[in-house]
């Protein structure tokens, strides 16, 4: 009986042992950061948990693709602005570089003038009323004139004469394009190239301008490193051109020759230019709102248009304020720029160039301060984005 008692006691004593050696190893393992018992298998899973985890796999890979919001960074103008600096230091020469490219090749539009009328004497015998008509596309420009009345010198001097009304303007332009027809082909097609690869080309900004901020050198080739984006690009810009109105501005202009030409009456004029005033504003508030979708569509090259616009207008919620303050803050700066180029424009054409080749000057000059004023609006655009991207969400 007392050696089944002592046998009892050992048992239970080397029981004891090993429970404590074995909680022992749990607590280090724990300690070690390792769990002390296995992971269970995929088989002691439950069909209720696989499909739980199914729709929880396809929910995340229908979740958007931007980062989450994370701290509140300062998207105020001077900081904007220092940030752009910051980035452009030892880089404005190479910036500008692809600031002056990218103009070179979008930057191409017809500037038309209407000019101006008066009359001709010939020999005091004849009075010819003539129009003067003006075109430019980049450096190339082009006069017209156009004889839309010719009268007695004397009856003129005695009686007068009105000045050309709307349908001897109309015939003064369509006599300058058959008459220099291969000036507007030429500008024309210059204009639709550069219409067709704008928006394509804003994205392989972004490119040199994110190479900028992270400390490598921009190069013009990088304008090119988005062209499999093209189709995708070219067709955002062209729901942004609808969502903010733009596709308004020919019939409102079409609107306006066809009541001039009828003399309509001032009310008209009235509810034509209120009407005007309210798509202005419009228009602003809609470009403001899609104004980070370029740059969603280069961040995140597999979102389609559509979702860039969405979540452009997402972004910009409340924000639409801040970025014009950006924009504003550089104003002085422009006006600075246009100072600079007009007044070296001037002065080199008064000592140096013929009349002729002025407009030329003049174009060349003002795309050079551009170039450099452009590279850090643009930067200070990307850096006002950056911003954004970290930002909490606001309400509008």
């Amino acid at each position: 009986m007392s050696e089944d008692r002592h046998d009892l006691e050992n048992g239970h004593s080397q029981n004891d042992r090993a429970g404590g050696e074995e909680l022992l190893c749990e607590e280090e393992s724990a300690q070690d950061g390792e769990s002390a018992y296995p992971p269970d298998s995929e088989g002691d899973l439950t069909e209720r948990d696989l499909a739980e985890d199914a729709e929880l796999d396809e929910t995340v890979g229908r979740m958007p693709l931007l980062p989450p919001p994370s701290d509140q960074a300062d998207d105020s103008p001077s900081a904007v602005r220092a940030a752009a600096r910051e980035a452009l230091r030892g880089k404005w020469g190479r910036m500008a570089l692809v600031s002056l490219v990218l103009a070179l090749l979008i930057g191409w539009q017809i500037n038309t003038d209407n000019g101006y009328y008066d009359w001709d004497f010939d020999s005091g015998i004849r009075a010819e009323g003539v129009i003067h008509l003006f075109a430019q596309t980049g450096p190339v420009t082009r006069e017209h004139e156009y004889v839309f009345a010719q009268v007695n010198a004397l009856e003129f001097m005695m009686k007068g004469h009105e000045g050309p009304d709307a349908a001897d303007t109309r015939a003064a332009w369509k006599d300058f394009v058959f008459d220099d027809w291969g000036f507007w082909a030429v500008s024309g097609a210059l204009v639709l190239a550069a219409n067709l690869l704008g928006p394509m080309l804003t994205l392989g900004r972004f490119e040199a301008l994110d190479a900028a901020f992270r400390g490598e050198l921009p190069r013009v080739g990088m304008l090119f490193a988005r062209a499999r984006q093209f189709g995708r690009a070219l067709w955002m810009d062209i729901l942004i051109g609808l969502a903010t109105g733009l596709w308004l501005i020919a019939p409102l202009a079409a609107l306006m020759g066809v009541m001039y030409a009828n003399a309509a009456p001032t009310v008209a004029w009235i509810v034509l230019i209120v009407a005007g005033l309210g798509w202005v504003v419009y228009s602003t508030i809609a470009t403001y709102r899609y104004a980070m979708a370029p740059y969603l569509l280069w961040k995140y090259p597999q979102m389609r248009a559509r979702e860039a616009m969405r979540e452009s207008r997402l972004r910009m919620r409340g924000n639409k304020m801040s970025l014009f303050l950006v924009y504003l803050s550089y104003l002085g700066w422009q006006i600075l720029g246009i100072a600079v180029a007009f007044v070296l424009s001037e002065a080199l054409a008064s000592w140096f160039v013929s009349p002729l080749a002025q407009p030329a000057l003049q174009w060349l000059l003002t795309l050079l301060a551009a170039s450099f004023l452009r590279s850090y609006i643009s930067a200070g655009e990307f850096a006002f984005f950056r911003a954004l991207e970290q930002s909490e969400d606001g309400g509008e």
